[in-house]
Order: C-alpha cells, then sequence, then structure tokens
C-alpha cells in the first residue's frame, strides 16, 4: 500500500525499527465500501507495517473484533508479543474522512493525523489510504488468514 511506504519512510526517518504497538483509525462517510471490506484493508495496512518494522518472522497470534453496523474494532497481537488496534467507523454526515496511524516504538513514535495542520506536513499525500501498487494483492486472502489464526467476531 503506498501510504503505509510512507509510513514506514518516516519511521526510518525517526529511527524506528520495531514496532511495539499499531494503531490505525479511519471513518469515512456511508457507503464507499462495505464494512468486511473495510476491515480486511485496514488489518493488511496494519500488518504490512509490522512485518517491514519486524526482525523475525510475524504472525497474528490473537485477534478481537467487535462491530456493529456502522463500526469495527479489532485489537489483537503479534507472535513478537507487539499490539494492535484497529477502529473503522462510517457515519451519516457529510464530512472529510478522518484516518490516524501511531507507530510506537522504544525508539519514539511516528503519528499521522489527517485533522492535524501538521499531520506528515512534508508528504503532501492526501489520496486513498488504502490505495495498493500491487495489482496481484488479494485482500480475500487476508482475511481468509485471520479466519485461520481462530477469531471469531464478536458483536
Amino acid at each position: 500500500m503506498l501510504f503505509a511506504k510512507k509510513v514506514l519512510n518516516a519511521c526510518k526517518d525517526g529511527g524506528i525499527t520495531q514496532a511495539t504497538f499499531l494503531r490505525l483509525s479511519y471513518y469515512q462517510p456511508k457507503n464507499q465500501e462495505s464494512l468486511e471490506d473495510f476491515l480486511e484493508k485496514g488489518l493488511q495496512f496494519i500488518l504490512e507495517l509490522k512485518i517491514a518494522l519486524s526482525a523475525s518472522q510475524i504472525e497474528m497470534t490473537d485477534l478481537i473484533v467487535q462491530k456493529n453496523q456502522n463500526t469495527q474494532i479489532a485489537n489483537g497481537q503479534f507472535s513478537d508479543e507487539s499490539l494492535f488496534n484497529l477502529a473503522l467507523a462510517t457515519y451519516s454526515s457529510i464530512q472529510e474522512p478522518y484516518f490516524k496511524v501511531e507507530v510506537v516504538s522504544n525508539e519514539g513514535m511516528v503519528q499521522y493525523d489527517s485533522s492535524a495542520d501538521n499531520a506528515f506536513s512534508a508528504f503532501d499525500f492526501q489520496l486513498d489510504y488504502f490505495e495498493s501498487d500491487d495489482e496481484e494483492m488479494e485482500f480475500s486472502s487476508t482475511l481468509k488468514y485471520l479466519k485461520e489464526v481462530g477469531s471469531e467476531p464478536q458483536i
């Protein structure tokens, strides 16, 4: 995903080499895509960051998903005991999408917040946050993997 590469470049510039916590919050207008697709892309984004910032093979060892008709929250843990939080929501009012990413490590933190004036201001990047440069990427394989982890969605 192209924006994930921007975040990874910021991590490299900030000296962040091993993520201990990842957070993604994304709120968008209703009817842009299904909640399942929305969750899948968010988890793929988190996984791409984690794999790139890990020195060893990484697996998702724990995943809890809670959802209602407008919101999905996923909390999980990777095999290196690092954690992640993913909050995705849709809203019916007219406003700009909100996108926030946090990468935390023992070396510091990199954050992007679309509502802040100085959010990665050097990047000038406000496009599709989940756009991929890999034409062959199949998000359904990510969802299949997550189902194999054994998590049951909570309602």
